[in-house]
């Protein structure tokens, strides 16, 4: 018996993830495949399908910073001042890693997800500019401030439909 392990799978692109699929489906049964992830989200679903999904972390941990992110995203929802940007929380050099940051930022509107539709476009985003930052060397600062100007642009539009209703 024969077992291949491959690491840090969900950071593969996809066209290697599609070009990795013929290989799982017709592999010989004597081969064991394993591929270890740290978010099983940027793995292709129908390879994610073909799978037995071991999960390692039993919950997810909240960030350090989540606390301060919270307070600093719900001043900036509420404060008509863009000067909010600039402050040291949202530096993400202050930050270990830029995805620290994000999570922060998705667990604050996964919170919200019940009171405010505009949560999930929100989310959406900051997965997608995570994902550019870890996967396609964009600057982690120009993400914040992309996503920043993201949730403004949604808490705008938000503020205007209950305006009219």
């Amino acid at each position: 018996m024969r077992v291949f392990v491959l690491y840090d799978f969900d950071k593969s692109s996809p066209e290697a993830q599609h070009a990795f699929l013929k290989t799982l489906e017709e592999h010989p049964s004597n081969v064991t495949l394993i591929l270890t992830c740290a978010n099983q989200s940027m793995i292709l679903p129908t390879i994610v399908s073909r799978c037995t999904v071991v999960s390692l972390d039993s919950e997810l941990e909240t960030p350090d910073s989540y606390k301060s992110v919270s307070r600093a995203l719900e001043a900036y929802l509420t404060s008509h001042d863009i000067a909010t940007i600039g402050t040291k929380v949202f530096d993400v050099k202050t930050y270990r890693d830029p995805s620290e940051f994000f999570l922060s930022v998705m667990l604050f509107f996964q919170s919200r997800l019940s009171t405010d539709p505009t949560s999930t476009y929100i989310l959406k985003e900051a997965l997608r500019l995570n994902s550019l930052v870890q996967n396609n060397n964009v600057s982690p600062q120009q993400a914040v401030d992309g996503l920043l100007f993201f949730i403004r642009d949604k808490a705008s539009h938000r503020s205007l439909h209950t305006r009219r209703v």
